[in-house]
């Protein structure tokens, strides 16, 4: 009796994977620090669909910005989270994620010397981590779930840490397209 839940089981498990639907889109988008800073943003976002509906996203993300009187950035983070599509093609999605952020400030950096002087330093700062969340929404030109084309909105929050031995929050807009394979 044990040998044979334990078939049931495995063959449970496998069939929810065959069942499984995995889509693979790549996008590319308008990346704004607090919305306006000018960035950009490409994503390479591997999906599973586990319901009519429902699915589970993971999301590789590399992008740059600028912000004109503080320092430009270079960051790549990873998501995982959640997609609600609806038949009338718009799409509702939040996730979480992790990163680095890579920052050069813009002006110069000094640093209190063990003379007691200030010299100035680098300007390259140490990478720093890259907390996030995201909330967005899309909508699906194409109608078809396995060739999605959709263009979507997603609000980010992100903290810088450490900054000044404190985690900075930053506010940014994403706005882009997406196609899958």
């Amino acid at each position: 009796m044990k040998k044979i839940i334990l078939y049931m089981i495995i063959l449970i498990g496998v069939s929810l994977q065959t069942n499984a639907q995995n889509l693979l889109s790549v996008g590319a988008g308008y990346f704004g620090e607090t919305g306006v800073y000018p960035g950009v943003v490409f994503e390479l976002e591997y999906e599973q669909l586990r319901s009519e509906g429902l699915s589970t996203i993971s999301r590789a993300n590399v992008g740059y910005y600028a912000h004109p009187r503080s320092h430009a950035a270079l960051f790549t983070d990873i998501h995982q989270g959640l997609r609600r599509s609806f038949s009338s093609g718009i799409i509702l999605e939040s996730s979480v994620g992790l990163g680095v952020l890579f920052s050069y400030y813009n002006e110069e950096v000094y640093k209190l010397a063990e003379s007691g002087e200030f010299a100035e330093t680098s300007r390259i700062a140490k990478p720093d981590l890259m907390p996030s969340i995201i909330v967005g929404i899309a909508y699906d030109f194409s109608g078809d779930l396995e060739h999605r084309r959709m263009v979507w909105l997603r609000p980010k929050m992100f903290w810088q840490y450490p900054y000044n031995s404190l985690a900075f929050p930053h506010l940014s807009l994403q706005i882009g397209y997406s196609h899958t394979f």
